[in-house]
């Protein structure tokens, strides 16, 4: 093994900063673990998933976005192996694992910095929309029986459906089940309450293992359907199952039947705000002058700001209810 490295080096390179030199030594450093002995090759392999889940929800709770940055989102890739020798390196959001593993095994982070909602595919298909402050962790290749992610904060799902290997995702206090459909989790640590709210499909909703210990006789697993919703109150420690109530926060994700011929912007934006109920507002007058033919059938209201994106040159920043088209360079 080669003698180990500054922490600040290793930011460096993360960060893309480093001269061919530090890059140089940082590859050899990594490199020089190639050969280490393998501390948990007598593990059956229920326990190092175990381990392995164990360890990829401490990574993921400890991720924390950056204050002022400037790049719109970042997604690093952390290479894990499951080793209890394995040591992880977390500095101001860096984590580095000191052992090599093969690419199939990789983990990929993500945290979505803007201030709009992030849209990432998965390697089956699936698509996960990041809410702002929203963080996921999933495999480079979901090689297993299930397609494990982990997840903090709000993230809507459309997983892509595979009988054989159900997609489950552990949010912190709750695990949810799916096959194929579309849905919300809302799971963030600073509040007392988490929540799955389901749009197609069928979806199964338990108490994490770790949150079960403290619950009380009640239910711990709910199968809902489309419209209904489960909470998890963290002060009782109980799951409850019933109607989505709170329609106005989901209704953005259904999908669309609208199509324009050179429609104002104006009027679309008017149009949509009924539609999703949602308060779209222009910070510049002269944008509501902007003229728009497109097919918007089986588009929810992410991918049509998307449209707007890329057709009109704008921006856009979600806050709450209320969305804000802008033509001016977003900061965060």
């Amino acid at each position: 093994m080669s003698n180990d490295i500054s922490t600040e080096l290793l930011k460096k390179y993360i960060d893309g900063e480093c001269t061919d030199e530090e890059a140089l030594l940082v590859k050899e450093w990594y490199a020089s673990f190639e050969n280490d002995d393998d501390h948990i090759s007598a593990l059956n392999e229920e326990d190092r998933a175990k381990l392995e889940s164990l360890m990829l929800s401490n990574i993921l709770n400890n991720i924390q976005p950056e204050k002022h940055s400037t790049k719109l989102a970042w997604i690093k890739t952390v290479y894990f192996k499951t080793a209890i020798a394995a040591a992880i390196l977390i500095a101001a959001g860096l984590f580095v694992v000191n052992k090599r593993v093969p690419h199939s095994e990789a983990q990929i982070s993500l945290i979505n910095r803007t201030r709009s909602i992030y849209k990432q595919i998965l390697p089956d298909g699936s698509i996960v929309w990041l809410s702002p402050g929203a963080t996921l962790l999933y495999p480079n290749n979901f090689s297993g029986p299930s397609r494990l992610v982990h997840m903090k904060g709000e993230c809507f799902f459309e997983v892509t459906k595979d009988i054989a290997h159900p997609f489950i995702i552990n949010s912190g206090s709750i695990i949810t089940k799916v096959l194929g459909t579309s849905f919300r989790v809302r799971d963030f640590d600073n509040t007392h309450k988490a929540e799955v709210s389901v749009i197609t499909g069928k979806v199964s909703v338990s108490i994490n293992n770790r949150q079960s210990a403290a619950a009380e006789s009640g239910t711990q697993e709910v199968m809902l359907y489309p419209a209904q919703k489960a909470s998890f109150i963290y002060t009782k420690h109980q799951l409850v199952a019933g109607k989505e109530t709170d329609e106005a926060s989901v209704r953005m994700w259904y999908k669309t039947k609208l199509s324009f011929e050179n429609t104002s912007l104006r009027n679309i934006i008017s149009i949509l705000n009924k539609k999703f109920s949602v308060d779209i507002k222009v910070d510049n007058e002269k944008l509501n002058d902007n003229v728009l033919s497109a097919d918007l059938a089986d588009f929810n209201l992410p991918e049509i700001l998307e449209v707007f994106k890329k057709s009109l040159g704008v921006n856009y920043v979600i806050s709450g209810n209320t969305i804000y088209l802008t033509d001016q360079v977003i900061g965060n």
